[in-house]
């Protein structure tokens, strides 16, 4: 059976991920033909999770997963270490004796429990499983900003940390952090910030200037190593990242002009540009610039995948341009046509017909667990769902592997 994982970052006060929930098809329709929601879960945790391997997903951090009454029953939860992950108990889950025993013996045995889809009508029906709970979740799309608060009043309860999730924009997150929240989960960091107007500050101009220059139809690389040298910061990046792990060299470099002469213009093309979103990132969360670079390879391993290696350079770029809109303060179509880069490109970042377009939506897709919808972009590529899932866990490695 093919499976899906993706990963949602939670955050804390301080805006810095402490977890990630592993999203995956749970849908009591029958989406698998012939498989119930139980059944494609139960498969998702044993195979998918416990091959790839938690670690690889969360990068070492705790892992949210959903929980179904069959599994609470079941056990399942005891293939996982008390330490690795937080049970979420889903909102259909009545709290009859069973599940109620089954709650207090996974809590004694030093499981975290976390409360799913929580809103103001749970807090009578759900009061039963409070002496046991460590996080409710609120939802936030299901519920009035005015009940948030009213929420984290009613349960009364200091052992219980509240996550707002589905937190759409800033001033959602700003409105959840002044009611009370303790961890918020959502998309609104990877959001465009709305901005009057804003400038480019010099040392990013003259960057992005630099990317104009490596995209010329005829680049002179003597000229480029003597351009990156001069900027240090931008020379200290280069050759840091060029001799992690993730670049997986056999002997270090040790000099602009070694990096540039070895890596070749399409190479040089891809790490440069890395490492100027990176600067372009440094006052966004890391969260922002790990998800752009995992969606530059993740996109590039489908564009392999798929048969089409001559567009693997500009599929990267696609991924790491794909929310430059976020760095920069612009809006994405507007910034698209001042970009040296190709129509290719451009036309897959506004979402116009192209090469590279369905292949972005499909990494879209993926990232906000959208099942149905990857599902039928990778058909239309001719893609292999499970290779495509495991791309994508190969795609989060290689950002763990890179100095941030």
């Amino acid at each position: 059976m093919e499976i899906f994982v993706a990963r949602q970052p939670i955050f804390d006060r301080s805006k810095i991920v402490v977890a990630y929930e592993l999203l995956y098809r749970n849908s009591r329709q029958n989406v698998f033909s012939g498989v119930d929601g139980d059944e494609a879960t139960s498969t998702v945790l044993a195979n998918s999770l416990l091959s790839i391997g938690l670690e690889k997903l969360t990068e070492s951090k705790i892992a949210y997963i959903n929980f179904t009454r069959k599994h609470l029953l079941d056990e399942t939860v005891l293939l996982f270490s008390p330490d690795s992950i937080v049970i979420e108990i889903l909102e259909d889950v009545y709290p009859d004796q069973p599940v109620i025993d089954s709650i207090r013996d996974l809590k004694e045995k030093g499981y975290c429990i976390a409360l799913d889809d929580f809103t103001v009508k749970s807090i009578e029906s759900l009061r039963p499983l409070y002496p046991f709970t460590d996080i409710i979740k609120v939802d936030c799309r299901l519920s009035d900003r005015e009940d948030w608060k009213y929420i984290i009043d009613a349960i009364e309860s200091r052992n219980i940390s509240f996550l707002a999730e589905k937190i759409e924009t800033e001033e959602d997150f700003e409105y959840a952090f002044d009611a009370g929240f303790h961890l918020f989960q959502g998309y609104f960091f990877s959001k465009p910030v709305i901005i009057d107007s804003k400038d480019v500050p010099h040392s990013r101009l003259s960057q992005i200037q630099l990317m104009h220059e490596i995209f010329t139809p005829d680049p002179k690389l003597d000229h480029i190593a003597s351009t990156i040298e001069r900027d240090l910061s931008l020379s200290y990046k280069l050759l840091r990242l060029i001799n992690s792990a993730a670049f997986r060299r056999l002997s270090e470099i040790k000099s602009i002009r070694q990096a540039v002469t070895l890596l070749g213009i399409n190479e040089l093309r891809k790490w440069l540009s890395l490492i100027i979103v990176q600067t372009l990132g440094e006052d966004k969360t890391v969260e922002l610039v790990k998800l752009v670079l995992a969606r530059a390879k993740f996109i590039e391993i489908l564009v392999s995948q798929a048969g089409f290696n001559q567009l693997k350079p500009e599929a990267f770029l696609t991924g790491l341009f794909s929310s430059i809109d976020v760095f920069i303060g612009r809006p994405l179509d507007e910034l698209a046509g001042t970009l040296p880069l190709s129509d290719t490109v451009k036309s897959a970042l506004v979402k116009k017909p192209g090469q590279l377009t369905t292949f972005l939506l499909t990494v879209l897709a993926f990232e906000n667990a959208e099942w149905d919808v990857t599902e039928e972009l990778l058909q239309k590529l001719h893609l292999d769902k499970t290779i495509a899932s495991s791309g994508y866990s190969d795609a989060i490695q290689w950002v763990g592997e890179i100095p941030m």
